[in-house]
């Protein structure tokens, strides 16, 4: 599924199955009433955001963000995602 897609039917937490760390996932910040989601999103995959170095979650511009492929997580969300 797209964002688009995720969005309209309330997912706020997508991933994609390929990805090697099985708890990465993206957050879309939903709007109300299923009419879409913000321009960010956050990318949450703790493990690997600190062997790189990086902040969790990391920001993304969700409109440069055009793959099909989403599945929905729902698997243990990361401690900083309130």
């Amino acid at each position: 599924m797209t964002l688009d897609e995720a969005a309209r039917n309330g997912i706020a937490r997508v991933r994609k199955e390929i990805w090697i760390s099985p708890t990465g996932y993206l957050k879309i910040d939903l709007f109300p009433e299923g009419n879409g989601y913000g321009p960010w999103a956050h990318l949450y995959d703790r493990g690997v955001q600190e062997v790189l170095g990086e902040s969790t979650p990391q920001d993304i511009l969700s409109f440069q963000i055009m793959d099909t492929d989403f599945v929905p997580y729902y698997g243990e969300r990361d401690a900083s995602d309130v």
